[in-house]
């Protein structure tokens, strides 16, 4: 085998893991630069919010999107869900997610009320009846998901609370029997029906997105500039 042909062989093979890791990089530095743009943007809105009373539904929730509101309407806690496998401080447990129906135009959307460790103790604090409530909207993303949210045995019973693998809102609104909002609220700790809150805003601040960024960005860089003096070498 002719040496031309050899570094050509070599060339082609080290091409083939080259460019794929160069993209991956570059790849991996934007999205994380994204991601830290999106949590810089909720902190934006957070720090900008003012509470605004809601007894009907807005023309466009998204403008309330990670800002506190506070609902007026009513309690409908016999028909609440349970979202399975949330870790507190290391303990496996559900969040409490019970629908309420706004007074004036009866718009229904559902609440994450906070974490209990067992099924037995989200009914220790019963929610009935009308009442005002605050706490922070948002729109839960489904995401990737495997098999039903609610399993089949339970969808075919009449009990309630339902356990739920993850938040299906056009599910729950057919085991409901009613409309029911995409968007949903976080409530206050404060509020004497709320168990602790687990839900975050931003799970991971922006400048540890940005950090990440920068490295991969780094890493990127390095391998370019590698790539680059092999190729004239070979060359």
């Amino acid at each position: 085998m002719s040496l031309s042909k050899s570094k050509f062989r070599l060339s082609a093979v080290f091409s083939i893991f080259y460019l794929p890791g160069l993209a991956l990089l570059f790849g991996l530095s934007y999205w994380q630069l994204q991601r830290g743009l999106e949590k810089q943007h909720i902190k934006e809105l957070r720090a900008d919010s003012a509470d605004v009373l809601i007894d009907a539904a807005p023309v466009n929730w998204q403008a309330y999107h990670f800002r506190d509101v506070t609902l007026e309407g009513e309690w409908s806690g016999q028909n609440a869900f349970l979202l399975e496998n949330r870790v507190k401080e290391g303990q496996v447990g559900f969040e409490v997610l019970t629908p309420f129906r706004l007074a004036k135009d009866q718009t229904m959307l559902l609440v994450n009320r906070g974490w209990v460790s067992d099924t037995e103790k989200a009914n220790d604090k019963p929610a009935i009846g009308h009442a005002r409530i605050r706490g922070v909207i948002y729109q839960p993303e489904k995401g990737v998901t495997l098999g039903n949210a609610i399993l089949p045995d339970q969808l075919s019973s009449a009990i309630f609370p339902k356990r739920s693998v993850y938040i299906d809102m056009e599910l729950f609104a057919d085991v409901l029997d009613y409309p029911l909002e995409s968007t949903m609220l976080v409530l206050d700790d404060a509020d004497p029906v709320a168990y602790p809150r687990l839900w975050k805003a931003a799970a991971m601040p922006a400048e540890k997105h940005f950090g990440y960024a920068i490295q991969w960005l780094g890493l990127g860089v390095t391998l370019l500039v590698y790539g680059v003096i092999w190729f004239r070498r070979q060359a």
